[in-house]
């Protein structure tokens, strides 16, 4: 291999060295995200919490994204981009499609900065994702999503919705990603999914002592989210189970400092 690397180099090919937001690792990916929460706050507006909040959170999120298998990774709620940020750096193999209503500026512009650093990779989907969601499942066939995260509209009925209308995207071995799981609205929607056999939990948690690795950022009191896997009909795709491991109620589980 060193031989050929030579012989290219000495025949006149130039080789581009990836740019360091392209060459995955934990520490690539928090400057990245701290990137754009810089930019977001050129806006002067509030931003809402995000996974990169939570060195725990933030560690699931990247971990995930990076699996074998994945190609596909689908979020409802881009918000000021932190967890794209993320998604790209962790798996430079996988397509990130992110859809958001695009109600803050910082959203509109840190998305068209998300696709200029990865103009194959990224695509945004602008408006409701009740809507958008189930439009795209429709008219992209051919994209199945192997990672998807909620994180969007945090009522029940709006939960419920997205959850619904990803199922029909999941690829067979998918991981679904809600985050704020200790709010009620999205819990009880959680747990509506599971009573309707949508998806099957892993297990749901909380960061009751979230400190981001960054010294000046603001964090919040807690952060949760939950794990878990769609339920695909689809008679190509492995049986994981003969009986629902599903519980009756959905407790988060606290993560011991």
């Amino acid at each position: 291999m060193l031989r050929l690397l030579l012989l290219l180099v000495g025949s006149g090919f130039a080789f581009a060295a990836p740019k360091w937001w392209e060459v995955s690792s934990e520490e690539n990916a928090k400057s990245l995200a701290l990137y754009f929460d810089r930019e977001a706050r050129r806006y002067f507006v509030y931003t809402e919490g995000t996974i990169a909040s939570s060195e725990k959170a933030f560690s699931m999120y990247f971990n995930v994204a990076r699996g074998p298998t994945v190609k596909n990774i689908c979020e409802v709620g881009f918000n000021a981009g932190h967890s794209t940020a993320i998604y790209l750096n962790a798996n430079p193999d996988a397509q990130v499609y992110s859809f958001d209503i695009g109600q803050f500026p910082y959203t509109v512009g840190n998305s068209e900065l998300m696709k200029s650093l990865f103009p194959d990779r990224f695509e945004y989907i602008s408006g409701p994702s009740a809507e958008t969601v189930k439009a795209f499942a429709e008219e992209r066939p051919d994209v199945k999503c192997d990672v998807i995260s909620v994180d969007g509209d945090h009522s029940t009925e709006g939960t419920l919705a997205d959850l619904r209308n990803f199922q029909k995207l999941a690829s067979c071995r998918n991981w679904v990603l809600m985050d704020d799981a200790g709010w009620n609205s999205t819990n009880s929607a959680w747990q509506m999914a599971k009573d309707a056999g949508i998806l099957t939990q892993v297990e749901c948690f909380a960061d009751m002592n979230p400190r981001p690795d960054y010294q000046f950022m603001e964090y919040p009191e807690n952060r949760s989210w939950c794990l878990g896997f769609f339920n695909v009909q689809d008679d190509t795709c492995p049986a994981w189970f003969q009986e629902s491991p599903n519980t009756e109620r959905t407790f988060v589980r606290p993560i011991e400092i």
